[in-house]
C-alpha cells in the first residue's frame, strides 16, 4: 500500500468543476455553475441532486472540485512535520542526522526490510546517514549535533 499526495495535474484531471464564481446562489436561489456549491461536486441541499451521478444529497459521496491559484499555498497542518524533517538533515552536506544508536537500528531495520542499506553513506562532519555512496565513510564518534 502506498499514500501519496496528488499533483496539480492529477487534482485538476479528477475534478469534475474548476470553482472560479465567487457567487454562491444565482438570482433563483439554486447554486451557480462553478461556483462553490456547483452541483456538478455534489447536492447542496436536500432537495437538490447530483450534476455528476445524479444521485440524491443522501446517495452522492460528493465530487472533486479545484479552485486555480495564483500563487502556490502551503498548507499549515504540514509545517510541523516539515520542520521536524528540516531538523533532522545537516546543513552542511544534506544528510539525514543521526545519533550512533538510531543509526544502528536504522540499518538494522533497512537491511530487514531491504531497503538498500549498503547503499547509504555517513556525513563526515555529522553522525549522519545518506542515500549512495559507501556505508560507514566518516564517522566520526565524538561532538556533531545530531538531536534536539
Amino acid at each position: 500500500m502506498r499514500f501519496s499526495m496528488l499533483s496539480g495535474k492529477e487534482i485538476r484531471q479528477s475534478a469534475e468543476a474548476q470553482v472560479w464564481n465567487n457567487r454562491i446562489y444565482g438570482p433563483d436561489m439554486k447554486p451557480v455553475p462553478n461556483g462553490l456549491l456547483d452541483t456538478r461536486m455534489g447536492a447542496a441541499n436536500k432537495q437538490g441532486d447530483c450534476g455528476t451521478c445524479h444521485g440524491s444529497y443522501t446517495e452522492c459521496p460528493g465530487h472533486f472540485g479545484y479552485l486555480k491559484l495564483a500563487l502556490p499555498v502551503f498548507n499549515v497542518s504540514f509545517f510541523n512535520n516539515i520542520l521536524d524533517v528540516v531538523k533532522c538533515i545537516c546543513k552542511g552536506c544534506s544528510r539525514v542526522l543521526l545519533v550512533e544508536k538510531d543509526r544502528r537500528e536504522f540499518l538494522k531495520k533497512a537491511r530487514r526490510l531491504g531497503a538498500g542499506a549498503s547503499a547509504l553513506r555517513f556525513c563526515p562532519g555529522e553522525r549522519t546517514a545518506r542515500r549512495g555512496g559507501r556505508r560507514g565513510r566518516g564517522v566520526r564518534r565524538g561532538g556533531g549535533g545530531a538531536r534536539d
